[in-house]
């Protein structure tokens, strides 16, 4: 007797306590994501996740995941959404154009200039970057889709930036 679609699902997947990822450990594409046939097609596990779960998936609506793990499958990390949706949580979650800082890396790197404890060649070496890039966060040469609402948050820091006076000392090297 053929197993049902939810069996030939399940067996590929490590579930796990409900707030940690389910990995699939099924076939993956040249991407890294999960996939499975069914019904003759070629079917991202994730969106199967969904599916199974949830039901239909509108036309031109992606799978997305909350959690950044392209194996993951467990169907409370998955949430629907368009192309512009992914592209956003892309950049405000993850990575730059270069695959290098989150939002949060730049944010900290921003942090450690103003505070002036380390030196922007230091402050590079914890994110492995160079200096000259430290030093255009800073001066918001590189990731200004990251730093909005930081002059609003933090204002002398911002201050002290355009200025240079030292409400808040900062070392550039």
């Amino acid at each position: 007797m053929a197993k049902s679609v939810q069996e030939r699902f399940w067996q590929k997947v490590v579930v796990q306590e409900a707030d940690l990822c389910w990995e699939w450990f099924g076939a993956l594409n040249s991407a890294g994501y999960g996939h499975l046939v069914h019904r003759g097609q070629t079917v991202d596990a994730h969106r199967m996740s969904y599916w199974l779960q949830n039901g239909d998936i509108p036309e031109n609506i992606l799978v997305l995941h909350s959690c950044d793990n392209k194996k993951c499958v467990n169907p409370a990390h998955l949430y629907l959404g368009t192309q512009h949706d992914n592209m956003i949580d892309f950049h405000e979650r993850k990575l730059n154009h270069n695959g290098k800082l989150s939002k949060d890396n730049v944010v900290a790197i921003m942090h450690l200039c103003a505070k002036g404890d380390l030196s922007q060649i230091r402050i590079g070496r914890l994110f492995s970057i160079g200096q000259s890039q430290v030093s255009a966060i800073w001066l918001r040469k590189r990731y200004k889709c990251f730093t909005v609402g930081y002059a609003t948050a933090y204002p002398e820091i911002e201050k002290f930036r355009k200025t240079g006076e030292p409400s808040v000392s900062i070392r550039s090297v």
